[in-house]
């Protein structure tokens, strides 16, 4: 059994809002869920990257007053203004002992944290974070599908980064998982190597800032967030910078 994915990317200004779209189907059902995939208005699987205008965006009206809040928090602050889960299980996440699942390279029971990439069945050559571009590697887990005989078809890695915070990695083969990227055309940079890139940064004094950036291209998907106590123009330009090294290293 497959899945696909598709990737909604919401954008204005600096702001990222994902909405993830993922199905399990046969081959039978890959047909009756693309139709309804379009005329939902979202981008159909092995769509590739898709740059749209804002107002083209899938619920778009719905959207519109809570974009248009962030964007003025943007503008006055420089961040989104908004309380996330993210930020504190970023900071929080060296808290208590982990549980490290075995080695597991023959099946997909097991979907929790691993010590090492190479404790994981994947179904692709998978670069990730180099290593110089860590200062403690903490976790992988699994992410994206699972294909059996192969493998999986992305994963996460969480690692902290000096001077930066607490990050979290996460690609998908979209190639493997015949997943569809839609941007926002207005907001969208080439900040990571060329690629289509968004970036954000979240949070509020007192609880923590995450800064995310997302890149694209024809065959992976890749996201960075980091994750640390105070607000800086300085940590978003630090995150970008790392988003940098990682693609470099996935060449």
């Amino acid at each position: 059994m497959r899945k696909f994915k598709t990737i909604v990317v919401f954008t204005l200004a600096s702001l990222c809002l994902n909405c993830n779209a993922t199905d399990s189907m046969d081959v039978a059902g890959t047909q009756s869920a693309a139709q309804l995939m379009q005329k939902q208005g979202l981008p159909l699987p092995d769509g590739g990257i898709i740059l749209k205008p804002l107002n083209q965006f899938p619920h778009y009206e719905e959207l519109k007053v809570s974009m248009e809040t962030d964007k003025a928090s943007i503008k006055q602050y420089g961040y989104i203004k908004k309380s996330s889960p993210e930020i504190l299980s970023l900071l929080n996440f060296k808290m208590g002992n982990k549980k490290f699942s075995a080695r597991n390279l023959t099946a997909s029971a097991d979907t929790g944290l691993y010590q090492s990439i190479n404790d994981i069945q994947m179904a692709y050559r998978y670069y990730g974070v180099p290593v110089s571009a860590m200062t403690n590697a903490l976790a992988v887990a699994p992410a994206g599908t699972f294909i059996q005989g192969q493998g999986w078809t992305g994963a996460a890695q969480t690692f902290e980064k000096a001077g930066i915070g607490i990050c979290t990695y996460n690609e998908l083969n979209a190639r493997l998982a015949h997943g569809s990227v839609l941007v926002a055309q207005e907001t969208a940079t080439n900040d990571v190597n060329g690629k289509v890139t968004q970036k954000y940064a979240k949070g509020q004094e007192g609880e923590g800032f995450i800064y995310g950036v997302s890149w694209y291209d024809d065959t992976i998907y890749h996201e960075l967030e980091c994750a640390q106590p105070d607000f800086s123009t300085e940590a978003a330009q630090a995150v970008t910078n790392l988003a940098i090294a990682i693609d470099n290293n996935s060449h």
